[in-house]
């Protein structure tokens, strides 16, 4: 039933939200308002648009569901596998959701390994990180007759963007000490700036998020 709606918007049915129904509409708004085209085409166009994204905004408010934990704690691991797609859409970094599926499990790891083993961390800094998250990975090639590291799909250089905004954004930190072969990396998740993320931005996912706790 809202798949014309969606089509005329131009967005997508998997990541429909009010700020992008709103954003859409005043982009294509500009195109067919009275004061730019006074066509008749484009008047029925502009209705067509003005219907689209009354009855996406309708169905996006009262379909947004209400969840409740007792903790931030409890939002971190309950919905941290939301975060990629948050990630994605609120800092618009290329394949945002394929790199945090492959980064997230490395921070975990990292996380739990400092709190038992201080000194733990990455042999070759970023490099050390990004083979055991996947970014690259070791291939033998046959003309060197050795094994040689090659670029997976995500891009080097998208991996660090990433990590950078996340730590800009309070989510991560991390330290590098050394340098070449010798350096370490050295990651840490702040659990409760991501429950907090998750929380500010949760209306993007189409639900909302209250703390018994105390309040956000």
């Amino acid at each position: 039933m809202l798949e014309k709606y969606i089509d005329a918007l131009g967005l997508s049915e998997d990541s429909l939200n009010l700020e992008d129904v709103e954003q859409r509409f005043k982009q294509l708004a500009k195109n067919y308002h009275p004061d730019v085209n006074s066509t008749d085409e484009a008047h029925e166009k502009m209705k067509f648009l003005i219907e689209a994204r009354d009855k996406l905004k309708e169905f996006l408010q009262y379909s947004i569901i209400t969840k409740t934990y007792n903790t931030h704690d409890h939002v971190y691991h309950e919905m941290r596998d939301e975060l990629y797609k948050l990630i994605e859409r609120q800092f618009k970094i290329l394949d945002g959701y394929t790199l945090c599926k492959k980064l997230w499990p490395s921070l975990e790891k990292y996380h739990y390994a400092m709190k038992d083993r201080p000194g733990f961390g990455a042999k070759g800094g970023f490099t050390g990180l990004f083979k055991h998250c996947g970014f690259i990975k070791k291939v033998f090639d046959k003309e060197k007759k050795r094994n040689v590291y090659r670029r997976n799909e995500c891009s080097i250089s998208s991996a660090r963007k990433l990590i950078e905004t996340l730590k800009r954004k309070g989510l991560i930190d991390y330290e590098n000490s050394g340098k070449g072969r010798g350096s370490r990396l050295r990651i840490l998740i702040n659990m409760e700036n991501v429950a907090r993320f998750i929380i500010d931005n949760s209306k993007m996912l189409g639900i909302q998020i209250r703390i018994l706790e105390h309040s956000v």
